[in-house]
């Protein structure tokens, strides 16, 4: 994929979650170690201050979950659907 192009949805997604007031707050993004979502999500965690949480892909990991606790984060986001993160 163009990185231009990539760069621009982040851009894009960036835009629209601070201009609906979801990034305002405490967030974090769980993210699998999966490099393309790794680093998309490195660029949009820098645009909205939100912390970065990896499980290995096709986890969601204990010690995943207990960063997110940790955190106590008012908002979640979740990249690469339930196949990278699984819901269980």
């Amino acid at each position: 994929m163009n990185k231009k192009i990539l760069l621009f949805g982040i851009a894009v997604m960036a835009l629209m979650l601070v201009s609906t007031g979801y990034a305002q707050g405490t967030g974090v993004i769980l993210v699998s170690d999966n490099a393309a979502d790794s680093v998309a999500t490195e660029v949009l965690s820098d645009k909205l201050g939100f912390e970065l949480v990896y499980t290995e892909w096709g986890t969601f990991s204990q010690d995943a979950l207990d960063q997110v606790k940790a955190i106590s984060p008012d908002h979640v986001i979740i990249v690469g659907g339930t196949v990278a993160i699984p819901e269980q």
